[in-house]
């Protein structure tokens, strides 16, 4: 009972559902590991914006008035704050760890609980068994399936908290004007501040596509993992069975079976010859390069524009440092989200097969059955 996630597509909202269903699950089994992962996102997410400000407060006022009064109070908020920070980030960061290590391991309970439910005859029958062992497998090759919704949660949360302090940071940026008299008093239209935003969201959105394209790649090659995956267990592991030393040594099966399986799999599955090599050496390789090129050129024009605007007298130095800083990690927080969205919606057939298992009748009678009286 293979799926074929080449030839299927789920739509986004379909995909978006299954994961909302699994989060359900995973939260009856560990609520702390929600608690820590948001805890951990919003200290990871917004504590750059807090030091981001006060920065820009520091700078500004030693390009300005230089009052040493306004210098050590600033220069003690971003050393305290920043410690603060520190601090509780560490925090977090270990809180969410321990959760996280404590719920991977919860992984096998949730198909062992399926197990204990069904019937013993569904538990006998072969399409049963497939489409478990097909569950593991997947797993083992790329990691995708139910498990996998946990790795999405925290960096969904950090893109949606990261974009939302960059918004807070940055709308001032559109609000500040070039003086008329100045050449660049241009800048102050507000089809500046339409493009812009659609300009960056454009440039997440095309990331966010080649990225899912490049993935694209490995669930077309998750049927060839499994079975490259399925070779190495068995031939790799016969000779430490003790029921089949003997007919290696009398057969040699070492050389002439399991060496010729391994060879031949680990030069044409996984190999420089193998066919995810050859996309990896093409279109799979350029998808995945191609944006780091638009982050260098939206960052670009980031820089550009604002140092225009600050260039024509829209606001001094220590803005420069704020909204540089804000505007990029808005644009990277966009970044992030349509990336995760691209991977919740490849995630989406994998987890399709997922309860597809889970959703297996339970016909098995839950509950107490009165005992038969008896006449005697």
């Amino acid at each position: 009972m293979e799926s074929n996630p080449a030839k299927v597509s789920l739509p986004l909202r379909r995909a978006w559902q299954l994961h909302l269903r699994a989060w359900r699950i995973w939260w009856k089994l560990s609520p702390g590991f929600f608690l820590s992962t948001l805890a951990s996102s919003a200290t990871e997410a917004l504590s750059p914006y807090l030091t981001l400000y006060l920065s820009a407060r520091l700078i500004g006022e030693l390009a300005g008035d230089r009052d040493p009064q306004a210098l050590l109070f600033w220069v003690l908020a971003l050393l305290v704050s920043s410690a603060a920070l520190a601090l509780l980030r560490g925090i977090c960061k270990r809180w969410a760890n321990c959760q996280r290590d404590a719920v991977y391991r919860l992984d096998d309970k949730i198909y062992m609980q399926k197990f204990f439910q069904l019937d013993y005859a569904d538990l006998d029958r072969q399409a049963v068994y497939d489409l478990y062992s097909t569950l593991l497998q997947t797993e083992n090759f790329i990691g995708m399936g139910i498990r996998q919704t946990l790795e999405y949660l925290e960096p969904l949360a950090t893109s949606l908290l990261e974009a939302a302090g960059g918004v807070g940071l940055s709308v001032t940026l559109f609000l500040q004007f070039v003086p008329e008299a100045h050449p660049l008093a241009f800048l102050n239209q507000p089809v500046f501040a339409v493009v812009f935003p659609c300009v960056m969201l454009l440039a997440a959105w095309f990331n966010s596509r080649c990225n899912n394209y490049a993935m694209h790649f490995f669930t077309r090659y998750a049927s060839a993992g499994r079975m490259t995956n399925r070779y190495f267990s068995f031939f790799g592991r016969m000779a430490q069975e003790r029921s089949r030393a003997t007919d290696l040594r009398i057969y040699r099966q070492q050389e002439t079976v399991c060496a010729e399986y391994l060879t031949r799999d680990q030069e044409y599955s996984f190999g420089p010859r193998s066919l995810i090599a050859r996309w990896a050496r093409g279109p799979m390789g350029a998808a995945f390069a191609v944006p780091y090129g638009v982050d260098v050129l939206v960052s670009g024009g980031i820089y550009l524009f604002v140092c225009l605007k600050a260039w024509g007298g829209a606001f001094g130095v220590g803005a420069v440092t704020q909204y540089v800083g804000a505007v990029t990690r808005l644009f990277q927080g966009l970044s992030r989200i349509m990336k995760a969205l691209g991977l919740i919606h490849g995630n989406g057939v994998f987890l399709e097969d997922s309860f597809r298992f889970l959703d297996i009748p339970n016909a098995m009678y839950q509950g107490r059955l009165p005992t038969e009286k008896r006449s005697d």
